[in-house]
């Protein structure tokens, strides 16, 4: 029987990219968009597909708009958030990532809808100086930020943990099957994140990066596992850490990332003691996460124009 996925932030960086991955395994997909004029470019990348896809225009603000767009659905893949790191603020985190988490769940319990995929970050982890010094692997058992009533700095961070609270708080109150899934920074098609800091980067003729190892994933491999857990009902009651290789250090990312758009800035490496790995192996098993090779990742560039 054909699943009906309500997918929120839809067309959005990482949404563009989860919408044709879940058509590709047979799932019906109901797009659940704040702006509908955005709607378009993405129909126009899924081309004769798009029109297997569902619309419901709904704001995270917005509880009655979320039951309406969840109506029939099997399962709710949410994804909206605020996910910048050109905004810290605490309430422009707070607000879509906490409060919107809760009118998600809210609308939910009111549409009946008891499966619940919710996409968040790898930033949730309190990380200790084991973990930032390459001492300790991130497991998915370990710690991640607790609420202490109080605004707290690494907002996107702290919220994303509050959210995955509020999230496995509804699971047992509601008997909803959780899949949590932890993604890291990522970088791909219509990138938002990433890619601007690169065009920064690539627009000086010199310009000192830090080599050290923290994890970026291209988006694509990310979708593809997302959208696979939504599909095998083993992923009920899982967290999974969907990151980025561990071995490929930014220095290394950047003159990958000169060397495609064959820019000419001289790049110096800038030696730190900071080599942050993260556990894969559970998605790597269960949902055929794998990483694409560098070089052919950033194969988008070429599509994007040397500007990107």
């Amino acid at each position: 029987m054909t699943q009906l996925v309500a997918v929120t932030g839809a067309n959005g960086f990482l949404g563009r990219l989860l919408v044709p991955a879940l058509l590709q395994r047979g799932c019906a997909v109901r797009a659940v968009i704040r702006n509908p004029g955005k709607w378009q470019e993405v129909a126009a990348d899924l081309g004769p597909s798009a029109a297997a896809v569902t619309c419901a225009v709904a704001d995270l603000d917005d509880p009655d708009a979320l039951v309406r767009a969840f109506d029939g659905a099997d399962v709710v893949l949410h994804n909206a958030a605020m996910a910048s790191p050109f905004k810290n603020g605490w309430d422009e985190n707070y607000r879509p990532n906490v409060l919107g988490t809760e009118n998600v769940l809210k609308a939910m319990s009111r549409s009946g809808v008891r499966r619940l995929h919710y996409v968040s970050s790898i930033g949730a982890y309190k990380l200790t100086a084991r973990h930032a010094l390459g001492l300790r692997v991130v497991q998915e058992e370990d710690p991640v930020y607790r609420d202490t009533g109080r605004p707290q700095r690494n907002a996107n961070r702290v919220t994303k943990a509050l959210a995955e609270g509020r999230c496995r708080a509804a699971a047992a109150a509601e008997a909803i099957d959780l899949t949590i899934l932890r993604t890291s920074a990522m970088y791909g098609p219509h990138d938002p994140n990433v890619a601007p800091i690169m065009r920064f980067v690539m627009s000086k003729p010199v310009m000192p990066v830090p080599k050290l190892y923290f994890p970026l994933a291209f988006a694509p491999d990310v979708a593809s596992a997302i959208a696979e857990a939504v599909v095998r009902d083993d992923s009920r009651g899982r967290t999974y850490n969907l990151a980025g290789p561990a071995d490929v250090s930014i220095d290394r990312f950047c003159r990958a990332w000169r060397d495609r758009i064959q820019a000419r800035t001289r790049l110096i490496p800038i030696p730190l003691p900071v080599r942050i790995a993260f556990d894969n192996n559970r998605a790597m098993r269960e949902l055929d996460f794998s990483h694409s090779p560098l070089a052919s990742s950033l194969g988008f560039l070429e599509d994007n124009g040397p500007s990107q």
